[in-house]
């Protein structure tokens, strides 16, 4: 399963660094410290841009640049209905592999609803809440495996209610100069 995303001029730059994390990079290479602007939530990438001098060929090159990022496939893996990128899924496994004396642990996925939208928590832990499922994923082969060829398995708990936030989203994990964590995006 892949995504593919196009980026416009005329999107917020708050809306672009959004959905492509790395973009705020791209724009820190051409001077624009636009990440941590205010005006970002409100200005488009072509005001932000434009406001700054550069010029339309600029623009171009930048947008060039991020759709670069945005529209390279996303390979997915999926976990009982969840899908993870394989950079969340790596991550995860990472983790869990820096515990590798706890072999028991899992992740857990919480989900807080309010506002506009939910928010996600993630966190490894060891023992399961009554209210919650198991999900499970054999990564036998998997470079991060901890014995290389051994079967390492991925448990993931979630309470049964809230695997519906997850019916048209995938969860990836995005490392970028501001930041990083795992983020629950749209297909």
């Amino acid at each position: 399963m892949t995504k593919k995303l196009e980026i416009t001029a005329d999107m917020t730059i708050a809306e672009i660094i959004n959905l492509v994390p790395q973009a705020s990079l791209i724009l820190a290479d051409f001077q624009l410290g636009c990440a941590h602007c205010i005006m970002g939530s409100y200005e488009s990438l072509r005001e932000g841009v434009m406001g700054h001098g550069k010029s339309e060929k600029e623009l171009l090159e930048i947008l060039e640049q991020i759709n670069s990022i945005a529209s390279k496939p996303k390979n997915m893996i999926e976990v009982d209905g969840i899908r993870f990128t394989e950079e969340a899924y790596d991550k995860i496994l990472e983790f869990m592999k820096l515990d590798a004396d706890k072999r028991d642990l899992a992740l857990r996925i919480s989900v807080f609803e309010g506002g506009n939208d939910p928010e996600y928590l993630f966190d490894l832990v060891d023992k399961k809440k009554k209210s919650e499922g198991e999900l499970k994923s054999n990564t036998a082969g998997h470079s991060l495996s901890p014995s290389g060829d051994s079967p390492y398995t991925m448990r993931v708990f979630i309470d049964k209610k809230e695997i519906k936030h997850f019916k048209d989203k995938y969860i990836d994990y995005i490392d970028t100069f501001t930041g990083a964590g795992f983020k629950v995006l749209d297909m």
